[in-house]
């Protein structure tokens, strides 16, 4: 009858041992399954919020060249009325584009970037402002030649160079942004690998406890045994 008793207590204690190391396994595999879930949520919108910020920018470097070339072709055809009012047309849809376009960016950029964003927006402005009034001067003095034209806009050149200084600084901005990122998910892999590493450590550790202890009461159990056996 003892016998019999001490098999049961055995079995029920080897069950209970292996019980608590797959409750302890599971336990791990969901901690790292939620952390890692969590994390690359959080990468991935960042990753989405960058790339929508470089395609915008790409966009708005892509405007600003063809505000350039309207600009352009605005002066080089003074003397034609109808490619006159075509290419103001053209350059003022292009230029609320490419406004719209600075307004978008400011949600995908973080606070400490937004300095830059209303530095370009005032700089555009600026170089709404010039391209009028050189408009307005060319009406007024009834200026037909684009030479003539060319030199009413190198006054105001320099709102035209600190548009392209500034697009170069937001491209710059976003590429920063990008390379970043890039290292930041290089860290979280590395991150998540030494993660890896303890957790099957720990479970390896903890799986040797219990069969150590398992196997001290099973030899515990077989010498009781073997002594009644014995008288």
């Amino acid at each position: 009858m003892m016998s019999h008793f001490a098999a049961a207590k055995l079995a029920l204690r080897v069950g209970l041992g292996f019980a608590f190391l797959m409750l302890v396994i599971l336990l791990i595999g969901l901690v790292m399954g939620f952390s890692i879930n969590k994390t690359y949520q959080e990468m991935g919108s960042q990753i989405i919020q960058t790339d929508n910020a470089n395609n915008t920018v790409r966009n708005l470097r892509i405007d600003i060249g063809q505000l350039r070339r309207f600009e352009k072709d605005y002066f080089l055809e003074i003397n034609d009325p109808q490619h006159r009012i075509q290419n103001t047309g053209l350059w003022h849809q292009t230029f609320n584009r490419a406004f719209n376009r600075l307004k978008k960016l400011e949600p995908l950029l973080p606070a400490q970037d937004q300095t830059i964003i209303q530095t370009s927006q005032r700089v555009l402005m600026n170089y709404k402002y010039s391209f009028e009034q050189v408009q307005l001067i060319l009406q007024q003095k009834n200026i037909q030649s684009p030479i003539e034209a060319n030199e009413q806009l190198a006054l105001y050149k320099h709102f035209i160079y600190q548009l392209d200084e500034s697009m170069e600084q937001l491209a710059q901005l976003t590429e920063q942004r990008e390379l970043a990122l890039i290292q930041q998910i290089d860290v979280l892999r590395i991150s998540r690998l030494w993660q890896l590493t303890i957790s099957i450590l720990l479970t390896l550790s903890i799986c040797g406890i219990l069969v150590y202890f398992i196997t001290r009461y099973s030899f515990n159990i077989s010498k009781e045994l073997e002594y009644r056996s014995d008288h």
